[in-house]
């Protein structure tokens, strides 16, 4: 059975690579954090995880995202074994990631059309929404109201901008 994951967080600064076969390959770390209450005492966590992105796509990755970028990163978590200098073994969880968002939350991103070939050798230049720039959709709540409170005693509100149950 596949499983997959989607993580947010602050990226390390990427790196980018090129296998023997000449794919792409860019990795970098994600540091996501986690907060909750223990004895009325707010614990954090933070997990480092090691994302994957290949190809083409690797590339626009480590173009567009740098140190202490707020991403989104939606993939499959896979085992990667390694061997470090002095002989030791490990195994690393790696996210495989087929989608690499910036969290435009606290920030602005500005976007460059890439040219592709399609399947039949064409060079095309994709805006994603048939030949016109997409337009997000509307948020169902304005700023000032706070999504989900209707979870009742469960929530604990905002921390940090983050979404306390």
């Amino acid at each position: 059975m596949d499983a997959i994951a989607t993580i947010t967080g602050h990226a390390a600064e990427p790196e980018l690579r090129y296998t023997q076969g000449g794919a792409a390959v860019c990795s970098f770390s994600v540091a996501v954090r986690r907060a909750f209450k223990r004895n009325d005492e707010w614990e954090e966590v933070v997990t480092w995880w090691r994302v994957n992105v290949w190809n083409e796509y690797g590339e626009h990755v480590a173009q567009s995202v740098h140190k202490g970028t707020r991403v989104t990163c939606t993939g499959y978590p896979e085992i990667e074994e390694w061997e470090g200098k002095d002989g030791s073994k490990g195994k690393t969880l790696v996210l495989r990631a087929d989608e690499v968002a910036v969290n435009l939350k606290w920030a602005t991103a500005e976007t460059t059309k890439v040219e592709r070939e399609d399947r039949s050798g064409n060079r095309t230049t994709s805006t994603g929404a048939g030949g016109r720039a997409a337009r997000a959709p509307q948020p169902a709540y304005t700023s000032d109201e706070e999504p989900f409170a209707d979870l009742g005693e469960r929530f604990d509100g905002y921390k940090d901008g983050h979404l306390w149950l």
